[in-house]
């Protein structure tokens, strides 16, 4: 099964605590639950049948299938950080590039 840091590689999650990335796992496992595509409530674990699940929302959405939580699966899900909702990335949500106490080449800037 793949690891959270893998889910979230290139995503402002990449290198959060993992509770902060367990935490957004479960919330993504639940949405892919409620809309049919994940067998399971979320635990916020990754197991073996969770990146199918992810390429199939994908699949359905129109994104490319990469099975893991890329940034616009998670824009997809609603599962960005923004600005207002605890998350220093402007009034748009995530975004690359250098951003003031936010994220700078995909990744949280402390």
């Amino acid at each position: 099964s793949p690891t959270l840091s893998r889910l979230f590689a290139d995503t402002p999650y990449e290198f959060a605590p993992p509770p902060v990335q367990a935490e957004t796992l479960r919330r993504a496992q639940n949405r892919l639950f409620r809309q049919g595509f994940y067998d399971r409530e979320g635990t916020g674990r990754p197991d073996p049948v969770l990146p199918d699940a992810i390429a199939n929302f994908q699949g359905f959405n129109h994104l490319r299938r990469t099975g893991r939580l890329d940034p616009a699966t998670l824009a997809a899900l609603r599962l960005l950080p923004e600005r207002g909702r605890g998350g220093p990335y402007g009034d748009e949500g995530y975004r690359r590039g250098p951003v003031p106490g936010g994220v700078y080449e995909g990744r949280i800037v402390q």
